[in-house]
C-alpha cells in the first residue's frame, strides 16, 4: 500500500517518498522537510498512532492517517491528525484532503 500511495500522490504531480518505518521516515525528515505526512497505523516498531501521540506539536506539518483498525478515528484526532482515513481508503477523498491541507500551508 505504501508504494501506491506514492505513485497516486506523484500523479497528481506532487513529490512523494514511502518509507517501510517510522526510523526510515525520521531519518529521510532530517535530510529534506517534509509538507504532509500520510501515515499508517499499523508500521512495524511503533505504530502510525502512538508516533503521533509521542511528536506531540512538534511535527510542523498536516498529518493524515489510515489505518485498517478498528475504532482508531478518534485517537488518531485527539493526537493531532488532520484527516483520518479507514483502509482502503477512497483515493479521491485523499487527493482532495491533501489538496486542501496545502492550500491552507502558509
Amino acid at each position: 500500500m505504501r508504494d501506491s500511495f506514492g505513485r497516486l500522490i506523484e500523479s497528481y504531480g506532487w513529490r512523494a517518498s514511502a518509507h517501510r518505518s517510522i526510523g526510515d521516515f525520521l531519518g529521510a525528515f532530517e535530510a529534506q522537510p517534509r509538507q504532509c505526512l500520510v501515515l499508517d497505523h499499523n508500521l512495524p516498531q511503533q505504530n502510525g498512532i502512538d508516533f503521533l501521540e509521542a511528536q506531540g506539536t512538534t511535527l510542523a506539518m498536516p498529518v493524515i492517517v489510515v489505518s485498517g483498525a478498528e475504532n482508531q478515528r478518534q485517537r488518531a484526532l485527539l493526537a493531532g491528525a488532520h484527516a483520518y482515513f479507514d483502509k482502503p481508503p477512497d483515493c479521491t477523498q485523499l487527493i482532495a484532503t491533501i489538496a486542501a491541507l496545502f492550500r491552507a500551508l502558509p
